[in-house]
């Protein structure tokens, strides 16, 4: 069952239960859902950074790899240059695609904290008003998450 089914089966069984939450409550679960989505998008940011420096180092390496073909003799070195450089375009590729997707995995748990944070602030709504307001929260996230694929999917095709 899709995320988006089971957020609307829970709706509506929150809705025909005439659940209600106090001002109070509602602020609490907001602020907690704020709170874990900054505390998630934290642990996002710091895996992006930890790919981004593992990236790096491979880059290094792969540079490394280039300037020792460099040193080789000179009747070798076409062929060692056209190695190095092949092993430097792959290393780039596959850098690019892991902070691609580091990226993609940061934007889809900011994109899951805001609609975190909004389910809370339409739980003070009833009504017609409250699904309205969880479907311009449904449809945010719906936005946010194909935005997100598709700057992944553009990197995939680089």
């Amino acid at each position: 069952m899709s995320y988006l089914k089971i957020s609307a089966l829970i709706l509506g069984l929150l809705v025909l239960a005439g659940c209600k939450e106090s001002a109070s409550e509602t602020a609490s679960d907001v602020r907690a859902a704020r709170t874990t989505a900054a505390e998630e998008a934290d642990a996002k940011r710091l895996q992006a950074a930890a790919v981004e420096n593992t990236n790096r180092a491979e880059i290094a390496a792969a540079a490394g790899v280039q300037a020792r073909a460099d040193a080789v003799a000179q009747k070798d070195m076409n062929a060692a240059k056209a190695d190095a450089d092949e092993v430097m375009s792959d290393t780039e590729d596959r850098a690019s695609l892991k902070t691609a997707q580091a990226e993609f995995e940061l934007a889809n748990t900011q994109a899951e904290g805001r609609f975190d944070v909004a389910k809370q602030q339409c739980d003070a709504e009833q009504g017609v008003g409250k699904d309205n307001c969880m479907a311009r929260a449904n449809n945010a996230l719906i936005a946010d998450k194909a935005a997100a694929a598709a700057v992944l999917s553009a990197a995939d095709t680089d």
